[in-house]
């Protein structure tokens, strides 16, 4: 019964439409009134019924007030794919809207719900957002974004304004290459020693930059930073961390974008001694030098005997190549020796550093050492027990045993600094068992009673202007293919010196070993262009020049070279000197 009222109100909407109307006065029953929301005529016209607002109801079931809205046979259609578009910042993007049977309609695109453009079916345009022209509704309703910005990324959406609407929808990612914002802004950094800082660089770009963190010539304090993406925090600063730092932002897109930091550390000064004995002689130069490194800048002073040193024409202070505080004496008195303190102050605190002028010889250190062949004159008694042994070892045991019995010399040199003359030198030597590690220093006392061997060698008269001496001193009646280790000092009339490093020899047949250079240990400083004269404007002159004295016997050879700074009087002396062994 439904289905045959139906085709009664088809026939007669099919009626008022060929008449052009576009207002129906629908009479249905109350149960009805639920299904004719949308009617279609037999000749294909479809009929959408609207209420007004309000439905009436009368007593006959009568369903009055309605609008109906007719819309040809032919269905509005966009003919367009949707698309997704990744385009780079710049580019020029077209995103299609084709639209089929627009009739009265107006299409309309919209970014991110707004309206940005529409048209009408007179080509009529009207933008809705300053858009600087960048996008443009073409005739095809096609919108051209030109050029593209970070600010076109999102979804753009094309909408014919029927009921219901018809829409597409694409999407345009843009990509965009990094860059950075830094903070804090300015790049600079002060911060005292032991102070936390945090660095900052917070990247912009699509798709999202990845950060990372390196100092300038340098790698990151990894113990005390932490770098956690656009963060960098260093803590418990030093004077090491000063420097530059930056950080990269790259994505793949166009060039890397990089932010620069610069750090300051602000400490107190650090004073570091490079020699803490200066070895000094009466008459002669001497410098004591003390490195200070420090920020802010610091003013340094110099202590002797708990008093503090004064500028005089004898004694003054310099500085050279920024960080050497150099105590300069253009004459050592006797009275010079002893222990001098270096004192660094700034607005942070103060550094000290102790140093030594001391007038007792250098450490000796071992140039070379060398063995001879062996002395069979006077190893018979070790020959006679060869034989013994020959029978009644067997051949294996016998070549092991072969060179146990020769005895031979060996002679050491060796060189030190002092000015004036020596009145002798100590020896300890021992032999190194096998299995047993050698000795790193003398300190242990007992060791040194029980175990080693020690010689006084009286040193060589030296003019009294000569500060590096070399000797040579032979040991005799040692073994065959041991191994030894030996140490020595040096005495003057001012003391000891200190005891020198290991060293070690063996006692292989004609066998030598150089373990330093002398002229690596004691540079030689040569004379001028002006002759040897130089004017320091204190009222003497300074001289550089070299006299060697040698002396040979069995036992020692002596060699002492002359490196030191001498006062006119002493010019004609040397001058004296050279004409005599002329």
């Amino acid at each position: 019964m439904r289905l045959s009222t139906l085709e009664k109100y088809k026939t007669k909407v099919s009626f008022w439409t060929r008449l052009g109307k576009t207002t129906l006065l629908a009479i249905c029953y109350i149960f009805q009134v639920v299904f004719i929301t949308e009617l279609t005529t037999t000749e294909g016209v479809k009929v959408t019924c609207l209420t007004n607002g309000s439905v009436n109801l009368s007593n006959a079931g009568i369903c009055n007030s309605f609008k109906v809205d007719t819309i040809r046979s032919n269905y509005v259609q966009i003919h367009s794919a949707q698309l997704k578009l990744i385009v780079e910042k710049g580019d020029k993007v077209y995103l299609p809207c084709q639209v089929l049977n627009q009739g009265e309609s107006k299409v309309v695109w919209r970014r991110h719900g707004d309206d940005i453009t529409s048209r009408d079916n007179n080509n009529t345009t009207i933008v809705t957002m300053n858009l600087h022209k960048r996008i443009q509704i073409l005739a095809d309703f096609t919108l051209r974004i030109f050029p593209v910005t970070e600010e076109d990324n999102g979804f753009y959406e094309c909408v014919v304004t029927t009921y219901p609407p018809v829409t597409i929808i694409h999407h345009i990612q843009v990509l965009e290459p990094p860059s950075l914002s830094i903070e804090p802004t300015i790049g600079s950094i002060t911060v005292v020693e032991g102070d936390t800082v945090r660095l900052g660089c917070h990247p912009k770009g699509n798709p999202i930059p990845r950060v990372t963190w390196r100092k300038r010539m340098n790698l990151l304090p990894t113990h005390r930073s932490m770098a956690g993406g656009p963060f960098l925090t260093i803590y418990g600063l030093s004077p090491m961390d000063t420097g530059h730092y930056g950080c990269k932002a790259q994505n793949g897109i166009g060039r890397p974008a990089f932010g620069i930091f610069y750090i300051r550390v602000l400490y107190v000064p650090e004073v570091k001694i490079p020699n803490r004995i200066v070895h000094g002689g009466v008459n002669y130069r001497a410098e004591l030098i003390c490195i200070v490194h420090s920020d802010p800048l610091y003013d340094v002073q110099w202590i002797f005997k708990e008093k503090l040193l004064p500028n005089s024409k004898r004694i003054y202070m310099k500085t050279n190549n920024g960080d050497n505080e150099i105590l300069h004496f253009t004459k050592v008195y006797e009275e010079d020796f002893g222990l001098y303190m270096c004192t660094a102050n700034n607005s942070l605190g103060f550094g000290i550093g102790y140093v030594e002028l001391s007038g007792v010889p250098s450490s000796p250190v071992v140039t070379e050492w060398e063995t001879s062949s062996c002395d069979r004159n006077n190893d018979s008694k070790g020959q006679t027990k060869e034989r013994t042994k020959r029978r009644m070892c067997p051949r294996s045991r016998r070549q092991r045993t072969r060179n146990t019995t020769c005895t031979l010399h060996v002679t050491l040199h060796w060189a030190l600094e002092c000015y004036g003359s020596l009145i002798d030198y100590r020896l300890m030597f021992r032999r190194v068992r096998r299995n047993q590690n050698p000795s790193v220093n003398f300190r242990n006392n007992e060791d040194r009673v029980i175990s080693w061997t020690e010689i006084s060698i009286p040193a060589d008269p030296n003019p009294i202007f000569l500060s590096i001496h070399t000797k040579s001193f032979v040991i005799h009646g040692l073994r065959s293919y041991r191994n030894y280790e030996g140490g020595l000092t040096a005495r003057n009339k001012y003391g000891v010196s200190q005891i020198s490093s290991i060293f070690q020899f063996s006692t292989t047949p004609k066998t030598s070993n150089k373990l330093h250079d002398i002229d690596d240990l004691f540079p030689i400083i040569r004379p001028d262009d002006s002759g040897g004269l130089e004017d320091n404007g204190d009222g003497s002159d300074e001289i550089y020049n070299q006299v060697g004295d040698s002396k040979a016997s069995s036992s020692t050879t002596t060699t002492c070279t002359f490196t030191k700074y001498l006062t006119t009087l002493h010019l004609k002396l040397i001058f004296t000197i050279i004409h005599f062994f002329k």
